[in-house]
């Protein structure tokens, strides 16, 4: 992804990839000033939601978590 983040001149990105990945790509993301749309769930440990919120806060970018299957059981 950092590679197509430095290609395209992109706004934002929706990570949609497996729940383990999740805190990796929008960190990424967000340190090269792209905003991150990731789906649910946002990570999978609370140290890595803490980094990606830390992240988000320290770029100045949006991290936003999209709930889009509220009523379903939770799918890792």
């Amino acid at each position: 992804m950092t590679e197509m983040i430095h290609k395209e001149d992109l706004d934002a990105v929706d990570i949609c990839t497996p729940p383990r990945t999740h805190s990796g790509l929008a960190i990424g993301a967000m340190e090269t000033g792209v905003h991150a749309l990731v789906e649910k769930t946002m990570a999978l440990h609370l140290s890595d939601c803490g980094q990606m919120i830390h992240m988000s806060h320290q770029t100045g970018v949006k991290l936003c978590i999209i709930h889009n299957e509220l009523f379903r059981p939770l799918t890792l």
